[in-house]
């Protein structure tokens, strides 16, 4: 299997979601380290730290990485992969690294689709990927280059960074950009691990439905797929 470079976002004193996190993908990734910026060090609120952590890291990606690579890996440390994600990896592999295959801007895998389902457009796009509209979260996400270097160089980068308090994901936040081509994969194959306190909001908060919401996601997955057989 042919590793890939991806970085991942931890904080320094949270070791062994690092560790965990490796033991999880070391097999898959040449793993890069980035510090997370931490709120308890500065005057930001969490969600305030964890935007401007994935935007510093787009910055210094698009000014540093001057590799051949089309596509870039940006992960947080509370990820795993499902039992599915070993049928579609290699296939996913093979997507990015194919020079035919640069008509999207990013690749949602962590993703949570039944925010607004009623509004959601899904449909196919290939044999493993669905295009949507509409999804939450970020801690696996691969960006096609040309994008990424288009979004930090864009005067909406400068808009994210002046507006810290609204996510990535969320309402404003680029996962919600209709005008970006936006794949996931059809079926769900990265969670996140609920068995933590939120650095956003300090308690379990939101971070306790994430598994119904999971669910939830893997049913629309499944009924669109069972859709398309018919």
């Amino acid at each position: 299997m042919v590793k890939l470079d991806c970085y991942v976002i931890n904080l320094d004193r949270k070791k062994k979601d690092y560790d965990r996190f490796q033991k999880n993908w070391d097999k898959y990734f040449n793993i890069k380290r980035i510090s997370a910026i931490d709120h308890k060090n500065c005057k930001l609120k969490g969600k305030e730290c964890c935007k401007k952590t994935h935007l510093d890291l787009m910055k210094k990606i698009v000014l540093e990485n001057k590799n051949d690579d089309k596509f870039v890996i940006i992960m947080e440390d509370y990820v795993y992969p499902t039992e599915s994600f070993d049928k579609y990896w290699n296939e996913i592999v093979y997507f990015i690294n194919n020079k035919n295959n640069f008509n999207y801007d990013l690749i949602h895998l962590d993703i949570l689709l039944n925010l607004d389902k009623k509004n959601n457009s899904i449909s196919e796009y290939n044999d493993i990927f669905f295009t949507y509209s509409k999804g939450r979260n970020a801690a696996f996400m691969i960006y096609n280059k040309r994008f990424l270097k288009h979004f930090v160089n864009s005067e909406k980068f400068n808009e994210h960074y002046k507006k810290l308090d609204i996510s990535l994901d969320f309402h404003g936040g680029f996962t919600f950009d209709n005008n970006l081509k936006k794949l996931t994969c059809k079926e769900l194959i990265v969670r996140q691990y609920t068995d933590k306190i939120s650095e956003i909001t300090g308690d379990r908060g939101y971070i306790r439905h994430y598994d119904k919401w999971y669910d939830e996601t893997s049913d629309i997955l499944n009924k669109i797929n069972i859709k398309d057989k018919i």
